[in-house]
């Protein structure tokens, strides 16, 4: 089973970042024999981040919080 692992930057923009997961989540849905993990780092938004539900076709979905940008 091949294995992907997905980097998304995120500063202070949630909504695209819930936009770009769902779009992926669509994308990865029919691919099949492999397994895709996300990973999104936080670059020290001055916005909070929301809930972000981990989308059904991703296996984890790991937050990095910066400290400083």
């Amino acid at each position: 089973m091949k294995k992907f692992k997905i980097l998304i930057p995120v500063y202070n923009d949630w909504e695209s970042l819930t936009k770009l997961l769902d779009e992926i989540n669509k994308v990865i849905a029919d691919i099949k024999k492999a397994e895709f993990d996300c990973m999104v780092v936080n670059d020290a938004s001055t916005v909070n981040p929301p809930d972000i539900k981990i989308p059904q076709n991703l296996k984890s979905l790991q937050i990095f919080n910066m400290k400083q940008n």
